[in-house]
């Protein structure tokens, strides 16, 4: 059967396209962000729901 090689011929022929494609390209270099800059501006205070240490009783998963 001759579907492997032709697929590997194939497969072999885009990766030598794509290679001659991108061979020259300059990576680009970006300034690295710092605190909210990486969020956008937008904090997030994140709280697990039902584990209230301060509640008497040990939240949701307390048996009755």
């Amino acid at each position: 059967m001759q579907l492997p090689n032709t697929l590997g011929f194939v497969f072999g022929i885009i990766q030598m396209v794509v290679y001659l494609i991108y061979r020259n390209a300059t990576p680009v270099v970006e300034a690295p962000m710092k605190g909210q800059e990486l969020s956008g501006g937008h904090i997030i205070d994140v709280v697990k729901i039902g584990t209230d240490p301060n509640r008497a009783g040990g939240g949701a998963g307390s048996k009755v």
